[in-house]
């Protein structure tokens, strides 16, 4: 991309240095492509966003996704970006995405998508003001689910409006770059060969380590990378803390500690206090968390092309593992285990997707709507079971359920993978050899994460 280099004022570092002129010429093919691209950039805000067909309409789907929604949201203006400084760090970031099946600038943008939507949609049941509650609008009175009584009903908010400013412009350009550079091996690659980022991290979340650091020296190395140059000196501190924290948060092997964490505040606590940092903290790193993981959340299509995207990722290092002479891992042999897709399907979605919707959900952290039913219905949901035991909210009232379409396509989704890894499990049988087993809960292999 072409690069424009500004000498420092040191008066005013930032866009207003520029003519608005000077600002619609510098922009300007960055306009035209945001104009042709208008159609899907207007349907950000939906959850089955089409990220696929966006990223076939413009060869900047990252940085050109990012622009509108830091616009839309109005950070753009609150910490007076620089619109030249933000298009060169964010297509740098875009072109350090490497061309891997599913770890590249797509799922970039799709987390970061994913993360705008859980944030900016509207979350029933969402208790947006911490301890007196006078403010919120309320007709009837409706209990929890352990007979206490809620102190609100019918309502909705959320994340963003609990969130600072400089918390969102944190957790959006987390996602952004919480993937940056990814070499297509897992942590577990690396440390084992001896990598020299694993050597350098001490083989402790060596990637996402490696992710944040790398995007933090680009925005650090040259000025006309820094499109923060409108923060205060405090607040670039703190950006620098909250980037750390919501990128390391990807890490899966702490996925269950932070569950533990949501849980013991929200489902055996008093709650979660908004007035808290480490709470806000704590709602933006599970934001990126289920951000991160969303694909069994989407819609059956996308879902499935990412599905094939993280197995051919997989494969990749199966060959790269069988090329050293290496154990091959499990489901990363494009040899054997083909078949055995919808059994990673399950597991993934078992013991990693589901407890982590389950978490939040519970924690009225998950947007979707309150839908009016009878009393039979309600006995039906609160006693019923289902494969996947995803919770309703813990809060909610005995006329209403809890509807989210993240909820939906995930049972939609595990229902057919258990019918095809069935059929498979079937067929094996039949032939006399002995099938794999899912794995329950509680037991001690985990899948393999994506990470």
């Amino acid at each position: 991309f072409r690069t424009v280099y500004f000498k420092r004022d040191p008066k005013n570092s930032t866009c207003s240095m520029l003519t608005d002129e000077q600002k619609e010429y510098l922009l300007r093919p960055l306009s035209d492509e945001y104009e042709c691209t208008s159609e899907f950039l207007s349907l950000a805000n939906s959850w089955n966003f089409p990220i696929f067909k966006f990223n076939d309409s413009t060869q900047h789907c990252l940085s050109l996704l990012s622009f509108h929604i830091f616009s839309k949201t109005g950070l753009v203006d609150r910490f007076k970006i620089n619109p030249v400084y933000f298009r060169n760090f964010f297509e740098t970031i875009e072109s350090g995405y490497h061309n891997l099946p599913y770890h590249n600038a797509i799922h970039a943008a799709d987390v970061l998508q994913a993360c705008y939507y859980l944030c900016s949609s509207s979350i029933p049941g969402f208790n947006s003001v911490s301890g007196d509650n006078s403010d919120i609008e309320s007709d009837t009175e409706i209990r929890s689910d352990d007979g206490g009584q809620a102190q609100f009903a019918d309502t909705y908010g959320s994340l963003k409006d609990i969130m600072t400013d400089l918390e969102l412009f944190a957790l959006f350009t987390a996602a952004a770059i919480h993937d940056y550079d990814h070499p297509g091996r897992t942590n577990a690659f690396l440390v084992a060969v001896g990598d020299t980022k694993a050597v350098m991290y001490n083989d402790r979340a060596v990637l996402e380590s490696h992710h944040v650091a790398s995007a933090w020296y680009l925005l650090t190395s040259d000025e006309r990378y820094n499109f923060c140059s409108g923060l205060s000196a405090t607040e670039f501190k703190r950006f620098r803390f909250l980037l750390i924290e919501a990128v390391l948060a990807t890490d899966l092997k702490k996925h269950f500690d932070f569950l533990a964490q949501l849980n013991a505040k929200t489902v055996d606590g008093e709650g979660m206090d908004w007035e808290n940092a480490e709470d806000r903290i704590l709602a933006l790193q599970m934001c990126i968390k289920l951000a991160d993981i969303n694909a069994p959340c989407k819609e059956f299509e996308l879902h499935t092309q990412w599905t094939r995207r993280i197995v051919d990722e997989f494969y990749q290092q199966g060959d790269n593992e069988a090329e050293l002479g290496m154990p091959v891992s499990a489901y990363m042999n494009r040899h054997k285990d083909e078949p055995r897709v919808p059994e990673l399907q399950l597991n993934f979605i078992k013991h990693l997707v589901a407890p982590l919707y389950h978490a939040m959900a519970s924690s009225c952290l998950v947007p979707g709507s309150w839908v009016e039913i009878s009393e039979e219905e309600d006995e039906e949901i609160r006693t019923g079971q289902s494969d996947l035991n995803c919770a309703k909210p813990t809060i909610m009232p005995h006329t209403h359920k809890f509807v989210s379409r993240l909820q939906e396509n995930l049972d939609s989704n595990y229902a057919v993978w258990k019918e095809k890894n069935e059929i498979y499990q079937a067929s094996l049988k039949t032939n006399g050899v002995e099938g794999d087993i899912i794995v329950e809960e509680g037991e001690e292999t985990k899948p393999e994460s994506e990470e």
